[in-house]
């Protein structure tokens, strides 16, 4: 009966520790990253991959793609001729009005603030 009971035990921790709770993100708004120039629209980021753009020195956008991992992972890749490319992988936090991405190559920490001048990616 105790093999059953440690089995059981056993089985609850594993499950458990499988699991992970999603960190919070913003439900809504364009938010900015100076340092990348990369910018996220987190309306879409609710419904589609395709919600964050970069913008180029000479003014003109490209359209990256955001995915969200279901911890606090976060992902940004490039579509060519239907190949994802990796642009950046990190972790993500949200506090104190800013939206922080810990890339996991090089720890370098970007800072992403909301834009509150615009509703539009581009």
């Amino acid at each position: 009966m105790r093999k059953i009971g440690y089995a059981f035990l056993l089985c609850v921790i594993l499950f458990t520790t499988s699991c992970s709770i999603p960190a919070k993100k913003p439900e809504t708004g364009i938010w900015f990253c100076e340092e990348l120039k990369i910018s996220i629209d987190f309306s879409l980021a609710q419904n589609t991959s395709d919600s964050a753009i970069l913008h180029n020195d000479d003014g003109s956008c490209e359209p990256l793609g955001c995915h969200f991992d279901f911890g606090n992972g976060i992902y940004f890749f490039q579509r060519v001729d239907d190949v994802e490319i990796d642009y950046l992988r990190g972790t993500f936090k949200w506090k104190n009005d800013e939206f922080i991405v810990t890339s996991i190559n090089d720890e370098n920490t970007y800072v992403f603030v909301e834009n509150k001048e615009t509703d539009s990616l581009y």
